[in-house]
């Protein structure tokens, strides 16, 4: 069995490193008892604060910003779910405009084997997609929307792909890593280019450092990001809870065509037609990963006799 996850999130957003970390638990999971299922992950930036600048703002005046009075409710309740998840969260430091960092994860994801297959999402319509669990908001589409893929920076030759192996995850899954827990656990930022060129390279995703510069100032890298992130505002996220929104939904459209409504980040859409809002629980993942088996197998002809 093959999954295709896309994961819609933003590298500054705790909830989203938190999910990531879910998501990871419950493949883990999924894969004791199905060691043959495979992983594809689609990293989809959804850029929360697009007009922010860089370095230009203290990570916990941003909290007090967003959360207000709820602030230390809010990050005692990550830091606890963190530690369950081997997350030591940290609110110092500086922090600005995120896209530079999404522009070296889809670096990582073009140097990853699969990326240019992995873009291919299955076309689906309003009709298809199921909302998981079911009272989770629902996401629409009407086409496909591919990405470029060039090689910018040397692409290395590609691995065999082992059996079982979370394809679109090798380098792109560890440079998710780094920058969140550089961001998250260890005060660095996120919009400081000195810091992800050391995560670029420390990856493996160039020679040198003007290699990863001039990769962030490329048109390439300008053009992949626009095609690859899906272009909400701040106005269309909000948080889930119990199921309920607490703000209308307004639907956004990518540059594909794709018509989605995204209301709150980290969210997943899971074969091109099972949507998860929001930071979800391990075992909402592991449930719908049984259900499409079991879709899947009710949906294969029977063997000739």
């Amino acid at each position: 069995m093959k999954f295709t996850i896309e994961i819609f999130a933003d590298t500054v957003c705790p909830w989203c490193y938190l999910g990531k970390r879910k998501l990871d638990a419950a493949i883990n999971t999924h894969r004791e008892r199905y060691p043959g299922d495979e992983f594809d992950l689609v990293w989809r930036p959804f850029i929360l604060f697009p007009e922010a600048k860089v370095s230009s703002y203290d990570k916990q005046e941003v909290l007090n910003l967003i959360y207000r009075e709820n602030t230390p409710t809010v990050l005692r309740k990550l830091e606890r779910a963190g530690e369950d998840h081997g997350i030591r969260f940290r609110w110092d430091g500086r922090t600005g405009n995120a896209a530079d960092s999404h522009k070296i994860i889809l670096l990582a994801a073009l140097q990853d084997s699969s990326f240019s297959s992995q873009c291919q999402s299955p076309p689906f319509s309003s009709s298809s997609v199921t909302p998981f669990p079911p009272t989770t908001p629902t996401s629409s589409s009407s086409s496909t929307f591919p990405l470029p893929i060039s090689s910018l920076l040397s692409t290395p030759t590609p691995e065999p792909q082992a059996r079982g192996h979370q394809k679109g995850g090798k380098k792109q899954d560890k440079v998710i890593e780094v920058l969140c827990s550089g961001a998250l656990q260890n005060g660095e930022d996120l919009s400081d280019r000195n810091f992800l060129i050391r995560v670029a390279l420390e990856c493996g995703l160039a020679a040198d450092e003007k290699g990863v510069k001039d990769w962030l100032d490329s048109e390439e890298a300008a053009r992949l990001l626009a095609d690859a992130r899906h272009h909400g505002t701040p106005t269309t996220i909000t948080t889930a809870t119990a199921g309920q929104q607490q703000q209308e939904q307004k639907p956004t459209e990518d540059n594909g065509g794709r018509k989605l409504q995204i209301t709150a980040v980290p969210s997943y859409l899971v074969q091109g037609r099972f949507y998860v809002g929001g930071m979800q629980e391990s075992d909402v993942f592991v449930r719908l990963f049984e259900r499409i088996c079991g879709l899947q197998q009710s949906q294969s002809p029977p063997y000739p006799n």
